[in-house]
């Protein structure tokens, strides 16, 4: 067998002895990428070892890229490598002609800022415009353009860039570091991301030397947080008492409302501030927690006198918090990294301190899946199978706090059977709980959000039916049936219909029949209905939905609105007296004819 070494500018052949059917001795020589592919399954190694030095720890980087079944290790000794499969019939490398991919690397520095004479605040950005990232390295080089010093960091989460970028690959792009160091001679620093074929790098900047001997280069990486409330508080780092941190509990209101939410925005903060608005103009004290992913910490808010406190752990946050509160509801724990911690937590405080009111609020079903729309790895609507398939699903995902359907249900039934209320924003979504959790129906409350009517927009009547869709379209929010559509208007040669988007679209390009407005304020849905002279909206939605703002915003707008019969856009869209729903699966043929029936007695009665 014989394995090719994949450098940037040259390729040479390397001998690899096959010491066993799972089992390689490979020499190498000088830092390059050695790519080992399976042709049967995934595979990873569960054994690498440093022949030419035993007792050195190698540092391994392991990264499947976009394909399925290789491995990067990017490695300067002869080592020996053992792989957890005995199913190989071949194994070899790819180098740059096996992968004739187009692509480049994206990133920035962001910030490159010297907090004081040994340490750096540096953040930015690295990403591929083919693969996703799964590590990202920071690399210093000295004046000799030798690597003194690479580690891993921390993926951070970027919205911003998915947003900007149209693409969810580089969600996890960002890093946000403090660099401490001594160092006789400047570095210059990159961010380094691999993929199967070559390593991307940006330079971030430049260490300038803070000592005179040039043998000394050490370096520390930190991930960078706020100042945190233990660090206030506390002269000690250990997890300190509740009697340690009086004079935070000074600080924090007396029977104050908690919500614990997360910082993605969306309905369920919408709902959220709402509420919050509402219980301070009536003299409630109303705090949030947030989990904050690009720092790993919990973000207490006073949301009257916008305070805010920053924890490492949310265990001692609500501690401390439930000596002060009479109300804590669970608004949205999607993103919070221990979920069995934190609702263990919410248990014992319950116990010690029966009279705080306990509400879960139902905006999602994260409840009964971590997929928290029912949207399977395929992107279709599961219907909650049997545990089996819900399992084959869960391991697919790279949720990493249960990897059993069963254990998870078990969990989150602790927390709800210990909330004295839960609230469900529609029967639909009362439904799919009580299937799940039998017990509970006694503690379900159905209560419908309210919100500010919009005005009735004034669309002429003409001979092109325009079909609305509002809000951001991607994958679960129906993209792929809308590009169905689109092309079936275009092979059809269905001139009278276009649609328009009132938001944007992830990977439908405008054209003679789409378009999309992009990002739009809620106060200009009607001035836009008028202006692209929209007759009927679709929900395009494939996931059920816990309530769905849109739906209210056009039906306050009374227009005409077909929608799968699914969830809650089902069961409302049903009930609205200009509403159609057709099944999931329907053909454009199907919904082009809804539309049809819709518009014309629209126009009838108008």
């Amino acid at each position: 067998m014989r394995a090719r070494k994949d450098g940037l500018f040259n390729k040479q052949v390397l001998e690899v002895m096959c010491v066993a059917s799972n089992e390689w001795i490979i020499d190498c020589k000088s830092e390059d990428k050695i790519v080992l592919e399976c042709n049967q399954e995934k595979f990873k190694a569960y054994q690498i070892l440093n022949l030419d030095s035993p007792k050195e720890n190698l540092e391994i980087r392991v990264s499947k890229g976009s394909c399925e079944h290789n491995m990067i290790l990017p490695l300067r000794n002869k080592i020996k490598i053992v792989v957890n499969t005995l199913n190989i019939n071949k194994l070899g490398i790819i180098g740059h002609e096996g992968l004739n991919k187009q692509h480049q690397v994206l990133g920035n520095v962001d910030e490159f800022k010297y907090q004081n004479n040994n340490m750096v605040l540096i953040r930015g950005w690295i990403g591929d415009s083919f693969y996703t990232i799964k590590d990202i390295y920071l690399c210093f080089t000295n004046e000799d353009g030798k690597c003194v010093f690479e580690k891993s960091v921390t993926r951070r989460y970027r919205m911003d860039l998915v947003e900007t970028l149209k693409d969810t690959k580089y969600l996890y792009s960002g890093f946000i570091n403090m660099v401490e160091y001594q160092s006789g001679s400047d570095l210059k620093v990159e961010a380094i991301c691999y993929t199967p074929d070559k390593m991307n790098s940006i330079e971030l900047g430049m260490l300038k030397k803070n000592i005179d001997d040039v043998n000394v280069c050490d370096i520390h990486i930190i991930d960078s947080k706020k100042y945190t409330v233990e660090d206030k508080y506390l002269e000690i780092r250990n997890t300190p008492s509740v009697l340690e941190c009086y004079d935070f509990i000074d600080e924090i209101s007396d029977n104050l409302v908690l919500y614990i939410t997360h910082s993605f925005g969306g309905g369920a903060d919408l709902y959220l501030r709402k509420k919050a608005e509402d219980m301070i103009h009536n003299g409630q004290s109303v705090y949030q927690v947030v989990y904050q992913p690009d720092f790993h910490q919990y973000e207490l808010i006073n949301m009257k006198d916008d305070v805010h406190y920053y924890f490492d752990d949310i265990n001692i946050l609500l501690y401390l918090v439930s000596l002060k509160a009479q109300h804590i509801y669970f608004n949205e724990l999607v993103s919070y990294p221990n979920i069995k911690g934190l609702i263990n937590t919410v248990h014992n405080i319950k116990l010690i301190h029966p009279h705080i009111q306990l509400t879960y609020l139902v905006h999602d079903y994260f409840c009964i899946c971590p997929r928290l729309n029912l949207i399977n790895v395929n992107d279709r609507y599961c219907g909650l199978p049997e545990v089996k398939d819900c399992d084959i699903c869960l391991n697919s995902t790279n949720f990493d706090q249960s990897k059993s359907i069963v254990d998870w249900r078990s969990l989150n039934a602790k927390l709800l059977n210990t909330c004295d209320e839960i609230i469900c924003f529609s029967n639909s979504s009362k439904k799919y709980l009580v299937r799940v959790y039998q017990n509970l129906s006694h503690k379900i409350k159905v209560i419908g959000h309210v919100i500010d009517e919009l005005r009735v927009p004034k669309v002429e009547n003409d001979n092109i039916i325009t079909i609305g869709l509002l809000g951001q379209l991607c994958k679960h929010k129906g993209m792929e049936e809308v590009k169905e559509l689109i092309q079936y208007i275009h092979n059809n040669q269905l001139s009278k219909y276009r649609i328009v988007c009132i938001g944007d679209a992830q990977d439908v390009r405008n054209d003679s029949v789409f378009f999309a407005t992009g990002k739009y304020r809620r106060e200009d849905i009607a001035n836009l209905v008028e202006e692209y002279n929209i007759d009927v909206f679709f929900m395009s939605s494939v996931c059920p939905e816990t309530f769905s703002y849109t739906i209210s915003e056009i039906q306050s707008m009374k227009r005409p609105l077909i929608s799968y019969d699914l969830g809650a856009q089902g069961e409302r869209t049903k009930n609205y007296k200009l509403g159609k729903v057709i099944p999931l699966n329907a053909k454009p043929d199907i919904l082009l004819d809804a539309i049809n029936e819709l518009c014309e007695g629209d126009m009838l009665n108008g």
